[in-house]
């Protein structure tokens, strides 16, 4: 059975992925109102006429931004819906784990985002981001039915209800993280999954 050989990127695709750092670098740090592409083109060392050749216009560079840490996440989330032979214990401190690696790299990514997507106007940003807000619940729903199914999850809970309690424990590292670079990853890692799968209260 061959296997497919990854193709190298062109200098161009290397070049708009430094640009597309770039741009969440900054966003990340000032926001995205207060960014302008000057900004962005002197952090790439080029004049600003230069980064057109890139992105269109400050807009579709944010959304180029956004839509990278969606879909990086979902990939892996994808990984999760895939191997049916874990458990969800193991899923769950998979993906708190999976949220760490996030932030360690592709920190920037995952502040805009939460931060400024809704600067994508609504039109766009339902055609662009929503398929993959789309995607992310699925997968949730697709894993934790799952493991009701199996009996790992009470049957008097409601899927939707638990998914988003989830979902909320993984916003607020999130948020966590944007007002403490340097949370302790393990710990969060560690009490995160215990909260979710075993309650903070004594039997």
């Amino acid at each position: 059975m061959s296997t497919a050989t990854a193709t190298a990127p062109t200098k161009f695709e290397q070049r708009q992925a430094e640009a597309l750092d770039a741009a969440a670098e900054i966003f990340a740090r000032k926001g995205y109102h207060a960014t302008s592409t000057t900004d962005i083109a002197e952090r790439l060392n080029i004049k600003q006429g230069s980064l057109y050749y890139y992105f269109p216009s400050k807009e579709a560079a944010l959304e180029a931004v956004c839509l990278k840490g969606i879909t990086w996440f979902n990939s892996h989330l994808q990984e999760f819906v895939d191997d049916e032979q874990a458990s969800f214990a193991q899923i769950i401190d998979g993906i708190i784990d999976l949220m760490m690696e996030m932030i360690d790299d592709y920190g920037d990514y995952l502040t805009v985002f939460h931060t400024d997507h809704r600067c994508i106007p609504d039109q766009r940003r339902a055609k662009a981001i929503a398929k993959h807000e789309a995607v992310y619940r699925a997968h949730y729903n697709t894993l934790f039915s799952r493991a009701q199914e199996r009996g790992e999850i009470g049957t008097h809970w409601d899927i939707e209800t638990a998914v988003r309690a989830f979902t909320g424990l993984m916003t607020s590292i999130t948020a966590w993280y944007l007002v403490d670079p340097n949370i302790n990853r393990a710990a969060i890692k560690q009490h995160y999954s215990a909260i979710f799968l075993q309650g903070v209260c004594k039997a």
